[in-house]
């Protein structure tokens, strides 16, 4: 009788629950664990087992995690990459070339824009040393039905923001296997190729929270998600901290 009335069946419910969601999770399938293991090198297993984009798709292996894609595809929409007489461009789900073989590189179409790739050379930093050469490239962004939304002018253009900016290089040289190699100028433009920001800075690198922060001149100056300036570049030193930003060396009117 004692055990009767001390009997919780809500708890009872709660405990059966946990044991449950346990055992769902721990019985999820790992369809490819080379794939599971170097989504982990990135991210938790909480991430690569979710679907960012609700295609059905796990993160682990959905190249386009953003976009909603197709399995057959990897997770990505379709057009896709298509190459015919070394030039790529991109075709349906059946093979049929939607979009014209004219570019040197393409990638995937995400967020129904794809980066394309022209007048590329091979680049020898190191004199002739061909382990350290790289091809560089000029990059354009087209949409999905071809049309050269930005001209294939820039160095590098990165993803596009929430608020559809983009950080670009202009008259510069692109990647090597190591990390930038002489970028050029650094910008910023909207998805219509409409600069933002002049191309006037050396760098602009992600601090946190949306905002980047900018170089020149040996000064530093702080950028929204918007592309507007809200610290002028009349610093030294900026860092983040918890709740504030830190300035080093604050100029007399501040």
């Amino acid at each position: 009788n004692t055990n009767f009335k001390n009997y919780n069946p809500m708890k009872s419910y709660i405990s059966f629950f946990l044991v449950f969601a346990f055992l769902y999770a721990s019985a999820q399938e790992i369809k490819d664990k080379e794939a599971f293991k170097k989504c982990r090198k990135e991210f938790n297993k909480k991430t690569c087992l979710a679907d960012n984009d609700g295609d059905g798709i796990l993160n682990y292996l959905d190249v386009c995690k953003d976009s909603f894609g197709v399995a057959d595809n990897n997770g990505c929409p379709w057009p896709v990459p298509f190459e015919q007489n070394g030039k790529w461009g991109f075709s349906d789900e059946k093979g049929n070339i939607v979009i014209d073989c004219n570019y040197e590189k393409v990638e995937f179409f995400k967020n129904g824009l794809a980066n394309v790739y022209d007048k590329c050379r091979t680049i020898h930093p190191h004199g002739e040393d061909v382990a350290f050469s790289f091809i560089d490239c000029k990059q354009g962004v087209i949409n999905a039905q071809g049309k050269l939304l930005i001209p294939i002018e820039y160095t590098y253009i990165s993803e596009f923001s929430k608020n559809g900016i983009a950080k670009a290089y202009l008259d510069g040289i692109g990647y090597n296997y190591y990390g930038q190699y002489n970028n050029g100028k650094v910008g910023y433009i909207d998805k219509t190729g409409k600069i933002i920001m002049p191309f006037i800075y050396k760098e602009a690198r992600f601090l946190r929270l949306g905002y980047s922060i900018l170089y020149l001149d040996n000064k530093v100056g702080l950028l929204n998600q918007d592309g507007k300036i809200v610290i002028p570049v009349l610093y030294d030193e900026i860092k983040a901290t918890d709740k504030y930003y830190y300035y080093k060396d604050i100029p007399p009117w501040a």
